[in-house]
């Protein structure tokens, strides 16, 4: 049904706004009652654009956010690198309760907002804008809240504007976005929300260190890693024929004494417990689907975590062609494709229909050997991360990482005193995996009931 909506000429000539996405009849929706709202930049000290400069993930420089990091509420950890001067750390070094906001990328991710709850040494990207609030009459957790709910982020993408490629929204475009400013009791309740959620959090991570610690301690990581690097090395040409690699960097030393390491530990490749791995295939996404689509950016080290937005139908999901991508409780996933999270793996913990897509493996694990939440705690550890590093093949824009040699990949699967697989340390360690996945189940509990809490305010003023 086609909708419309009308304006006076001076009304679009006050706002300087004459695109008719920015007047859209849901946006005049309770507008009597917004333009009576203050704007947040009345109530923000300063908005800040982050660094443009050339990112590593080689660890050189100081840790950056990018919009990938973003998680929920929170800023998680920086997974790359920029060098830059004593001059621009002190600009753009963030500190505890900074807000970073998502100023560019399609619709769907233009205004995702972090809050940090780390004692982090980062700086930020500059497709990101440090919202710094005025906590006198804003407290920080509550605009991050106010953000990420229904009404902020409808009032957020009023203001994009869209181009062919990508939306943008500007700083100053951000600063003329209402906010409902609820009491200081209320902003104080929803801040104990946002702390709240926070300590589950850290607990989340820490239950996921332990078991990983707890994990490289037994195989003896620690002592693996003491030798230097080779500046140079030479491959006999028959393993190179063997091999079928004529890559420098798959017979880097360092992962041929990984793997010596490992085999001599009784560990087996993924081939000897493991059917052939599955990847997923290309979904059809409609709007409103029923069936989660796992992608690579959804398989995160300890859980998946599907888009809400991006799903598929029933019955995408039930036609024959489609059955290899259809995932299963306790179904290891690992990603397959792309730079960055390429080898990163996670095991599917629920009972909802799922399906990957087609950068993401299916790994079956025969129980007796491997359990799942363990094969993807070891996957996801350095040693694992290596293998697939030594076993990528692909170009610097688009890595792979085949069916064939992720069979190849060997894991530590430490027999216990009787000479058996040792499954009970295996479940031990799976068991912190599940301690972590349910602190983040809380994570997001209190993170709903914190945007509960504002929009429940809203509506009392709207109403």
């Amino acid at each position: 049904m086609a909708v419309w909506s009308s304006v006076d000429f001076s009304t679009a000539w006050t706002e300087q706004r004459f695109d008719p996405e920015f007047w859209q009849p849901t946006y005049l929706e309770n507008q009597h009652v917004t333009k009576k709202w203050p704007l947040l930049g009345a109530h923000l000290l300063s908005t800040q654009y982050g660094l443009s400069r050339e990112m590593n993930d080689a660890g050189f420089g100081i840790p950056i956010y990018r919009m990938d990091e973003i998680e929920g509420l929170f800023l998680t950890r920086p997974e790359k690198y920029v060098e830059i001067t004593d001059d621009e750390k002190a600009s753009l070094l963030l500190s505890m309760n900074d807000v970073l906001f998502n100023r560019t990328n399609s619709t769907k991710f233009v205004g995702r907002t972090g809050i940090l709850k780390d004692n982090v040494v980062a700086v930020f990207a500059s497709y990101l804008i440090r919202l710094v609030p005025d906590a006198g009459s804003l407290l920080p957790e509550y605009l991050a809240v106010y953000l990420n709910c229904p009404t902020g982020i409808k009032l957020v993408k009023r203001r994009a504007k869209e181009s062919i490629n990508q939306t943008n929204i500007s700083g100053s475009e951000i600063r003329k976005v209402p906010i409902f400013l609820a009491s200081d009791k209320v902003q104080r309740q929803v801040a104990a929300l946002v702390d709240e959620a926070a300590t589950y959090r850290s607990k989340m991570i820490g239950l996921y260190i332990e078991a990983e610690v707890e994990m490289l301690d037994r195989l003896g990581w620690a002592k693996l890693t003491q030798t230097q690097p080779e500046l140079w090395y030479a491959e006999a040409y028959g393993a190179i024929r063997d091999a079928g690699r004529f890559d420098a960097e798959h017979f880097h030393p360092q992962f041929k004494r990984l793997r010596e390491h490992l085999a001599g530990l009784g560990s087996k490749p993924v081939g000897d417990f493991c059917p052939m791995p599955r990847r997923g295939v290309q979904p059809v996404f409609i709007d409103r689907g029923d069936v989660s689509v796992i992608d690579s950016k959804a398989v995160r080290p300890g859980s998946v975590e599907p888009s809400h937005e991006e799903k598929t139908s029933l019955a995408f999901y039930n036609d024959p062609k489609n059955t290899k991508a259809r995932v299963q409780h306790g179904d290891v996933l690992l990603n397959s494709t792309g730079r960055g999270t390429l080898g990163r793996a996670a095991s599917w913990l629920r009972h909802d229909p799922a399906m990957a897509d087609n950068h993401v493996a299916i790994l079956r694990p025969h129980h007796r050997s491997c359990l799942p939440v363990y094969l993807a705690l070891f996957l996801n550890s350095p040693p694992g991360l290596a293998q697939s590093e030594m076993f990528q093949t692909g170009s610097s824009g688009q890595l792979e990482l085949y069916p064939s040699d992720v069979f190849k990949l060997i894991v530590y699967l430490p027999a216990n005193r009787g000479g058996k697989i040792d499954l009970e340390w295996q479940q031990r360690l799976a068991d912190k995996v599940f301690g972590a996945a349910d602190a983040k189940g809380k994570v997001r509990s209190k993170m709903r009931e914190a945007i509960d809490l504002v929009e429940r305010a809203i509506e009392s003023q709207v109403a």
